[in-house]
């Protein structure tokens, strides 16, 4: 089963510019990108969703989620800093800052302190807690106390 991705090629340039994803992935610098070069731009967006589904799957349907604004948004920004640094190169302090943010969020999602904005959570895949009562007199000595 394929990676569900939640943006595009326009949504990195959006962010980083034409020019500049031109610059990222036209390795030969002819000024054309080949289409081993694009699909340089369709791994690191799918490399990101990976990272994004690994957290959202715990409570979502990630199929539900391919129009979600901010899986969008946040496959494409963790997209474009991967780009940013395929060859090396640092990303820009305000890039990194976003992307920590995104970061941040999707810790707070994965913890349950958050919810994914416009998304319904499946319900609770958190592990339950049961109390067990003891009765070392009785014939089955663990009981579950439902109280």
């Amino acid at each position: 089963m394929p990676t569900q991705t939640y943006c595009t090629l326009d949504d990195l340039k959006a962010i980083l510019g034409s020019t500049a994803v031109l610059r990222l992935l036209d390795d030969n610098e002819d000024g054309v990108t080949t289409s081993l070069e694009q699909s340089y731009a369709s791994d690191v967006i799918a490399q990101a969703a990976s990272q994004i589904n690994a957290v959202l799957s715990m409570r979502y349907d990630t199929g539900s989620l391919a129009s979600n604004t901010w899986c969008r948004w946040c496959n494409a920004y963790l997209a474009a800093s991967l780009l940013v640094r395929r060859r090396g190169n640092p990303a820009d302090a305000s890039l990194e800052e976003v992307v920590r943010s995104y970061r941040d969020q999707l810790e707070q999602i994965r913890t349950g302190q958050l919810n994914l904005p416009d998304a319904t959570p499946e319900g609770s895949k958190a592990p339950a807690v049961s109390n067990y009562r003891t009765n070392l007199g009785a014939v089955s000595p663990i009981c579950l106390d439902r109280d």
